[in-house]
């Protein structure tokens, strides 16, 4: 029902999903209101690499310059004004970011919020005048009316310490892990839930 309400053809599409390879706002402003249980997405983040404390060089550099100029270093959060509009009422918005980007995720939703800090256990080594990038955040903003799952105490952590997913063979310098996404999804979704990721991709 949803889908035929999207003037866009979908990427991928099969029984436990659909992908769109388009502009998320394109996507989201046709969605109906009210259509979906969990919004879990992770945006770009922003853009100010470095040097990599001299151990990024060449190509490598270049690459995540290049990226960080396009996508990263004045970071769009539009996307969250829609978030109000297509949540379920009771439902969850989780959106994972650096600590640069908190201040600007905090001015857009609901102020009954949880953080869950992941702590990187191989953090890429950018320590050129600065500590450490061994954490990122998720921001889980809670309707007044949210309920957590009948889930047992063991997955009720803030706090994981992973290694990130760099095994897994895609360009992306510190994919999370799909344990951590495995527990987000725990913790604040149900079966059968329709779940947004507006921001799809490697990491």
């Amino acid at each position: 029902e949803i889908i035929s309400k999207i003037p866009i053809n979908p990427y991928h599409q099969e029984e436990s999903g659909v992908i769109y390879c388009a502009d998320c706002l394109d996507v989201m402003k046709y969605m109906p209101d009210k259509c979906v249980d969990l919004v879990l997405t992770d945006p770009p983040y922003r853009g100010d690499f470095g040097h990599g404390g001299g151990m990024m060089t060449g190509n490598r550099l270049k690459t995540h310059l290049d990226i960080g100029e396009k996508v990263g270093s004045s970071p769009d959060f539009d996307v969250t004004r829609f978030i109000p509009t297509i949540l379920q009422k009771g439902k969850s918005s989780l959106i994972w970011c650096s600590c640069k980007q908190l201040p600007e995720i905090f001015k857009f939703i609901s102020p009954r919020f949880n953080l869950i800090t992941w702590v990187k256990t191989n953090p890429v080594p950018l320590v050129k005048n600065k500590l450490f990038n061994d954490c990122e955040y998720c921001v889980c903003f809670l309707d007044n009316s949210f309920s957590y799952p009948d889930i047992p105490i063991s997955e009720k952590k803030t706090a994981y310490i992973m290694k990130n997913g760099q095994d897994v063979n895609i360009n992306h310098p510190t994919p999370k892990p799909i344990n951590l996404i495995i527990r987000n999804l725990i913790q604040f979704s149900n079966e059968n839930d329709l779940i947004l990721d507006s921001f799809l991709g490697s990491g």
